[in-house]
């Protein structure tokens, strides 16, 4: 406080120096009725530094000062104060007095540079009469430095006893003049929290009354008329300063100047300011005073200065704040001890809500209001905007993008109505969905994005809060409310995999569900046309909702808008319901673009659609027609159903039918009849590959009755060299029984050229017996790349027998007539390792029979050995 009594006891020299010795002499001695708190021991101070006492002569700057030293208590400067205001306002404008004037005396003007003065600089020139007792001494060797106005420093090599009154050594504010005016303030600018940025809204919403206000309001009209220090305190983020500045608003003429220096400001030198206002209405304000207190800021003596001039002083200060600077014994608590502050909470009253719900045209103030049972409404408008400009900010690579990424997935989830508490999983996933920005923002941990995400601000809240289960997090509301506001930087659109998604997290809450499923129409609706993605995401989200006809409606447009997935969809559903024909279109288009589960629903509705114009060609007396649908038959396992259709063909006239007949009863053990059907199919038929396929078939069968009829290698004979490939396996073996092997050879390679699936095999087992086992190996890999999957069994069982197992093959053959079927079937029921079909399929139509042979190739098997 130092500062303060010295700048003090400088004003009291310069009214005893300037001729009004008597006028502030008589305000002081006029005793308790000067002000409160003035006892007689204080007059006496005051009296004996005035000159009524005796030794009162030596009354320098420096005895004045130490008088003031016992005179801290703030009612007392008070007293003082006004007595030094009262001399100066009665002082009349004409009559400062002045000294004598010497040949050194500087009396008036300005001197630029320094003033040397060789002599004494003393107390001379009080002016006056002289009755105070102080004396001038004779000669022209003082100087009367009383008016002058130095740029530069006064220097002297004699005695300096400090009364040069010039400019102090501290700062002083602007003129009065120069503030801004009271309704040309910018509220932000003097600490007012802005609230978040909207387009075409104000800075600030509309102020809501808080239940203060009528105190407050009184408050600061007394201290406009008496001066004083009206103080609003309260806890982080409860309003302090916009309730303090509407009160000002509200109560102050909008033409009061305005002072709101910036803390640490040396406020020593304001009461002088405050002298030359000209008639000017001001106040000062000190948002967050605790900044302000001090030796040069805000002290006793310069408020006791304030209010002796009706001066206001509002400021605002945090709870805590105040409780370290009032209670004990600092020159702060001096400041604070008369003052009772008006005290805001930052939960709002019933009465406060009220009048919130009035106010509420103001978007913002709609979010604040529904937020005001978790967080209180004014913390809400206060913290939104620092947490979204942090937000924004932190998607830079050198910031927290995943963090960044991962509050925006909870912002845009909230958006899609999936809830407040998400599933940490959920964000991980959701976060996922950004592309680009994802794979950018991957250099950020997990852990560490959500650390940051969920870090408290300002001592209260994070961008995602903890929720209520477990692991589960939700962002804070604000940030929500930016988006759906479309604030700056919120406006991006909702990834579209968010909406599934976010259907997927409230699956189960029916109310939940609705929501998510409105909003999304909301949402794409008005962009669909056109776009493949967006019909693809309603699609899927009416689909998940249940609704299966609107989301096939939307999976056709996507379709028609080139979506090959939709049309997959489509596809297989028309499909599902038979409705074959309208199937077809869109799952060709799924099927070109290499959709697998397309080309089998294609394949099948192709069939499908075959045999529909099969069966009326066949109604309509088409043989060939009817023996394509036995075929078909053949391969859908229904043999009785093959039976009819052939039998319609031969009665149709296609005797091409009599060999596939002869099949079926084969397969039905009646041999006679199937003999009689494959002589009829040879004898009538001019197809070679129904008649080589007859022929084969009919050499199998006369086979399982007599092995050494000679028929039997004439039919393979002919069939093989008709092109049935397993007509030229089976001849192979005949003539291998003979030991013609280098004719058996041509005629294995002929049918594994031709595409038989045993022939492979059978040569390599006959190298093999030779002892050509390099070969024999190329073979049996030959033999696995046509599908054959009793290679390793055979292999194996060859390498780690004690027997050649070719030889036994061969033993058995010879033992039945060379013909290698019955061989494979006796050494296989030796070795469990693999098993034998007996019909093997070839030339077969394409599509149906190449579904038969696949699914017979499926089973581990050895070679076939019969030709349907």
């Amino acid at each position: 406080m130092s500062a303060e009594l010295e700048s003090l006891a400088d004003d009291l020299m310069r009214v005893m120096a300037g001729g009004e010795w008597e006028k502030f002499r008589a305000a002081v001695l006029l005793g308790p009725e000067s002000g409160p708190g003035l006892s007689d021991n204080d007059l006496a101070v005051f009296r004996f530094a005035l000159g009524e006492h005796p030794s009162g002569a030596n009354t320098t700057r420096s005895a004045m000062y130490a008088m003031l030293e016992n005179l801290e208590r703030p009612l007392l400067l008070t007293a003082l104060v006004k007595a030094l205001y009262r001399a100066e306002t009665d002082r009349e404008p004409s009559a400062p007095a002045r000294g004598n004037g010497g040949p050194d005396a500087v009396s008036g003007g300005t001197v630029h540079g320094p003033v040397i003065q060789s002599g004494t600089i003393r107390h001379d020139g009080f002016g006056g009469d002289n009755s105070s007792g102080f004396r001038a001494p004779s000669g022209d060797h003082r100087s009367d430095l009383r008016d002058g106005v130095f740029t530069g420093p006064v220097q002297g090599n004699g005695v300096q006893n400090n009364n040069y009154f010039g400019p102090h050594a501290y700062h002083v504010p602007p003129p009065v003049t120069d503030w801004p005016q009271l309704g040309r303030a910018d509220p932000v600018a003097l600490g007012v929290r802005r609230s978040r940025k909207l387009p075409e809204e104000p800075v600030l919403p509309v102020y809501t009354g808080r239940d203060c206000d009528t105190r407050l309001g009184a408050l600061v009209r007394e201290a406009a008329r008496s001066g004083g220090l009206v103080l609003v305190t309260g806890e982080p983020l409860s309003g302090k300063t916009r309730t303090a500045w509407a009160a000002l608003f509200s109560n102050l003429s909008g033409t009061t100047r305005i002072y709101a220096p910036p803390p640490g400001t040396d406020l020593r030198g304001l009461p002088a300011v405050l002298r030359e206002r000209h008639g000017e209405n001001a106040v000062l304000w000190l948002d967050d005073l605790e900044g302000h207190l001090g030796e040069n800021g805000l002290t006793a003596a310069v408020l006791a200065d304030l209010a002796a001039r009706s001066t206001p002083v509002i400021a605002t200060m945090g709870d805590e704040a105040y409780d370290v600077h009032r209670f004990g014994t600092s020159a702060s608590a001096r400041v604070l001890i008369g003052v009772e502050p008006v005290e805001l909470s930052r939960e709002w009253s019933l009465g406060e809500m009220s009048r919130l719900v009035e106010n509420m045209s103001d978007r913002r103030l709609v979010g604040a209001y529904y937020a005001g049972n978790d967080q209180g409404v004014t913390e809400y408008l206060a913290i939104g905007p620092e947490l979204a400009d942090e937000w924004r900010r932190a998607r830079r690579a050198n910031a927290h993008p995943r963090g960044h990424l991962l509050v925006r997935a909870a912002i845009d989830l909230a958006r899609c109505g999936a809830g407040d508490d998400l599933a940490l999983d959920v964000l991980r996933r959701a976060h996922r969905l950004y592309g680009a920005e994802y794979v950018r923002a991957e250099r950020e941990s997990f852990v560490d994005a959500l650390a940051w995400a969920s870090g408290v601000r300002h001592g209260v809240t994070g961008m995602l809060v903890a929720g209520r289960g477990e692991n589960t997090w939700r962002v804070y509301h604000s940030l929500v409310a930016d988006a759906h506001d479309r604030a700056p930087g919120f406006a991006s659109p909702v990834p579209l995999g968010m909406w599934p998604l976010a259907l997927e997290v409230v699956r189960g809450v029916s109310t939940l569900r609705a929501d998510v499923h409105q909003r999304a129409h909301a949402a794409l609706e008005p962009d669909a046309d056109g776009d493949p993605d967006i019909l693809m995401v309603l699609g899927r989200i009416d689909g998940e909702f249940g609704d299966e006809a609107a989301s096939e409606g939307w999976f056709r447009r996507a379709a028609d808008a080139g979506s090959t997935e939709a049309a997959a969809l489509v596809g297989k559903a028309l499909a599902a319901r038979d409705e074959t024909a309208a199937a077809i279109p869109y799952l060709e288009a799924a099927a070109e673009a290499g959709d697998a589960g397309a080309q089998r629903e294609l394949g099948a509705a192709l069939a499908e659609r075959s045999a529909h114009w099969l069966t009326l060609a066949a109604q309509a007396g088409d043989g060939a027609a009817a023996h394509r649908l036995g075929d078909v038959a053949v391969a859908a396992g229904d043999t009785h159903g093959a039976r009819r259709w052939y039998v319609q063909a031969l009665e149709n006239g296609h005797e091409a039918s009599a060999a596939g007949l002869g099949n079926v009863f084969h397969d039905w053990q009646e041999p006679e009849v199937a003999e009689a059907l494959y002589r009829r199919a040879l004898a009538n038929t001019d197809d070679p590959a129904a008649t080589s396929r007859a022929g084969n078939n009919l050499a199998l069968l006369l086979a399982e009755r007599d092995p050494t009829d000679p028929e039997i290698e004439r039919l393979y004979q002919a069939s093989a060299e008709g092109g049935s490939p397993s007509a030229a396996t089976n001849l192979a073996h005949v003539l291998r029984g003979r030991g013609e092997t280098q004719e058996a050879r041509r005629w294995f390679e002929e049918g594994h050229a031709r595409g038989s699936y045993y022939a492979a095999v059978a040569l390599a087992i006959m190298l093999w017996d030779e002892g050509q086992y390099a070969e024999a190996e190329e073979w049996f890999g030959r033999a696995a790349e046509v599908g054959n999957h009793a290679v390793d069994a055979i292999r194996e069982e060859l390498r780690q027998s004690g027997r050649n197992v070719a030889d036994d093959v061969e033993a058995a053959a010879v033992a039945q007539g060379g013909h290698v079927v019955s061989a494979v079937r006796e050494k296989l029921r030796r070795s469990p390792a693999y098993a034998v079909n007996d019909i093997e399929a070839v030339d077969r139509p394409a599509s149906t029979w190449d579904i038969l042979a696949e699914l017979r190739r499926s089973r581990a098997a050895a070679p076939d050995n019969v030709e349907g």
